[in-house]
């Protein structure tokens, strides 16, 4: 470690070839100032310095070179030192005025909401956290901006009571209210971790219940709605295009969730094996999740890809550019107006995939429901063993569901035909389980 009096110059013309360099100045007030100079070219002041009763030495960074000048580098030497010999830490005292500086940055709850996102990206929004999924994200974020900023955005973090959020939630409906009241408990809770507040003013703030929805699709009604699927440019009302359409038939088809359709890639479908393969990246329980592809299933998704450029990576790409899959609020919405089209009412997208549960389990198909719990992929179709088999078994009960949803797709033709009853095919179901 060279010991020099140093100069503006030789500042300015020091470099570091083959490993970090540091010279240390021997100016009279100077007191122990370094300059670290890295092989990148990099330069930085530091100095050492010794508490007056523990006689603890420790080292302070005093910032960048050319930003602090050779000049400025030893007035802040001088003060650190100058601090030291009234047993003042210099670094501890820095790290309080951060800290401050932070705590002041965090005053307002956008500014905490902003920070929780990204944390949440990471997964370094709680202990042992996970990245949420950007869908997760993004359903937070429209209730940050459509209802939470604009009634607590600007206020203090310090200055919101639970009166003031139990108006607010009063005043949204009920599905609004309790999603609003789920994120700020987020909020509260991950400024809690940061140790920014000591309380969770949303704690006891009450919402109405969550009420399970049980809207079954009635044979006319399932008509109605694939009829205006089947020619959705004839049906004026009708604001969807021939792939919006075919989405909302494949959701039908498959059982699957809305979203696990909209991003279908076109490298999760094997036609020769009549399989769609769902990463678990991709679903609700993590899991990897193996879909049989009736034949009508494959007449859809077939039809899909006629239309497709020969680049396309996604089965229903985005309208704002190839690489981007279409949304699921796209489907939800599309839905709503084919709905409209067909004179349905109290009928949301969701409501396919229980009518078709509903269906294999009646005494007309008798599938039991542990198939059709593998079939709509629920958490909870297993037990813990099975659950544990289930990351090595990627046939997962692949013949039984194969069949129950042939079935299902032969039930729900004939009935978009309006065939009798008498006259359909059912597929016969083997192997039986539940």
């Amino acid at each position: 470690m060279p010991k020099i009096v140093l100069t503006a110059d030789i500042v300015e013309r020091a470099r570091a070839t083959s490993r970090l360099v540091e010279l240390v100045d021997t100016h009279p007030k100077a007191n122990g100032l370094t300059l670290r100079i890295t092989t990148s070219g990099a330069k930085s002041w530091s100095t050492r310095f010794r508490l007056a009763e523990t006689g603890e030495r420790r080292r302070i960074q005093l910032g960048r070179y050319p930003a602090v000048s050779l000049s400025s580098a030893r007035d802040k030497a001088l003060e650190v030192h100058g601090k030291a010999a009234k047993d003042i830490d210099p670094a501890k005292e820095r790290k309080a005025k951060r800290a401050a500086a932070d705590k002041a940055k965090l005053e307002t709850l956008s500014v905490l909401a902003e920070r929780y996102f990204e944390a949440a990206a990471k997964g370094r929004h709680r202990r042992n956290g996970k990245p949420k999924r950007e869908s997760a994200l993004k359903l937070e974020r429209y209730y940050w901006l459509k209802h939470i900023e604009p009634a607590f955005g600007k206020k203090s973090v310090h200055d919101i009571k639970r009166g003031d959020i139990q108006a607010a939630v009063d005043k949204a409906k009920p599905s609004t209210g309790r999603q609003m009241r789920a994120l700020l408990q987020r909020l509260f809770t991950y400024g809690r971790w940061l140790e920014i507040l000591d309380h969770d003013p949303s704690h006891f703030v009450e919402t109405d219940a969550w009420e399970s929805r049980d809207r079954v699709l009635v044979e006319s009604e399932l008509r109605a709605i694939w009829q205006v699927l089947d020619e959705p440019s004839k049906r004026i009302d009708a604001k969807i295009n021939e792939g919006l359409a075919a989405a909302i038939k494949l959701c039908a088809l498959t059982l699957q969730r809305r979203g696990e359709v909209a991003g279908i890639t076109l490298a999760e479908i094997d036609i020769p094996s009549r399989l769609w393969i769902l990463p678990g990246a991709r679903t609700k329980n993590k899991r990897t999740h193996a879909v049989p592809l009736s034949s009508a299933a494959i007449s859809v998704i077939q039809s899909v890809k006629e239309r497709l450029p020969t680049d396309a990576t996604h089965l229903f790409p985005s309208a704002r550019g190839a690489a981007k899959t279409i949304q699921a609020a796209t489907l939800t919405r599309a839905f709503i107006e084919a709905a409209k089209a067909a004179k349905l009412t109290n009928t949301r997208l969701h409501d396919l995939r229980r009518t078709g549960a509903t269906t294999l389990t009646s005494e007309r198909l008798g599938i039991g429901r542990f198939t059709v719990s593998a079939v709509l992929n629920h958490a909870s179709d297993t037990g813990n063993a099975a659950a544990v088999t289930a990351v090595y078994d990627r046939n997962d009960h692949l013949p039984q569901k194969r069949a129950a949803l042939d079935a299902w797709a032969i039930e729900l033709l004939r009935i978009a035909e309006n065939r009798p009853t008498e006259t359909a095919e059912i597929v016969p179901i083997r192997g039986r389980m539940g």
